[in-house]
């Protein structure tokens, strides 16, 4: 017997037939916002400037340390200086109250100098120590000022540029004072007389050559430890004369002035003549002495 399946046929062709509800494709709009910051580049700060030492004797090595904050850490020169206290910055670089020194960074390596010349500066004793972490840098100067570098108080100061140009500086006022040098030679240690009763004769080695190298200005003293003696006999101190600038000076045990107020240098050079004026009673003999040569400022 036949079966019909007609309806069954429509209605699978009504289920295939159905339309999407859905469209092929979707769009949306979002807004979008951007901000463009510019970029802000802090000058340095230094922080510190610090000498080891306070009394300072010339020409003797002093340690100076400098601390600079740099957040970008590109710092390209730092300076120091240090000058009488009665100057500034500007004032120009000489050996008696004006130095400056200098570390510069190029190619990632550090050098250091003095304009006034390597006798001021120790390189090897000089460094910088880069800290990422804490942006700082820390500078350690190892110089030293001139033997005729002035007495009394000097500032230090200390400025710093980066790659930008920007800078910071600090000064640390009456930071250090520096000392009274004087270093003296004499052309002689001996002093030899020969000559007879009566006569004025003068030492072979007169006139004497005294060499001082000093910061201020000075005079030169000289005395006699006593008489001059010679086996119980003696001659007077008096008897010895001396002569500088001036008149002849007759000795005694006090300090007297045969050159006086002598501006301050190196290597100056003052001489001073002797002379033994032998008084008429003076026993013959080998007599014998001792003198003091002072510089005193």
């Amino acid at each position: 017997m036949m079966r019909k399946i007609v309806p069954l046929i429509f209605l699978l062709l009504s289920v295939l037939a159905v339309p999407s509800v859905f469209p092929a494709e979707q769009e949306k709009t979002i807004s979008g916002e951007a901000q463009v910051l510019e970029f802000v580049h802090y000058p340095p700060s230094v922080l510190k400037v610090s000498p080891e030492e306070t009394a300072w004797i010339p020409y003797v090595w002093q340690t100076v340390t400098v601390v600079v904050y740099e957040n970008e850490m590109d710092l390209q020169y730092i300076y120091l200086m240090a000058y009488e206290n009665v100057l500034d910055n500007a004032a120009p670089d000489n050996k008696r109250c004006h130095y400056t020194w200098v570390a510069s960074k190029s190619e990632g390596t550090w050098t250091f100098s003095c304009p006034l010349g390597d006798a001021y500066i120790d390189t090897d004793g000089c460094s910088v120590q880069e800290n990422l972490n804490t942006k700082t840098y820390t500078v350690t100067f190892r110089v030293r000022v001139a033997k005729t570098a002035a007495t009394g108080s000097w500032d230090l100061y200390a400025s710093v540029v980066d790659n930008t140009d920007m800078y910071d500086y600090l000064e640390n006022a009456n930071a250090v004072a520096v000392q009274v040098y004087l270093e003296m030679t004499l052309s002689t240690n001996t002093l030899t007389f020969a000559g007879m009763q009566g006569e004025n004769v003068y030492a072979t080695q007169s006139p004497m050559t005294v060499t001082v190298t000093t910061n201020q200005n000075f005079d030169i003293q000289v005395k006699a430890i006593g008489n001059w003696i010679s086996d119980g006999n003696s001659m007077p101190a008096s008897a010895t004369k001396v002569r500088g600038e001036g008149d002849w000076v007759s000795l005694s045990t006090t300090y007297q002035n045969v050159w006086s107020n002598v501006s301050y240098g190196e290597g100056v050079q003052k001489d001073i003549e002797w002379r033994l004026d032998i008084p008429i009673e003076t026993v013959p003999g080998t007599y014998s002495n001792t003198f003091h040569i002072r510089v005193s400022g």
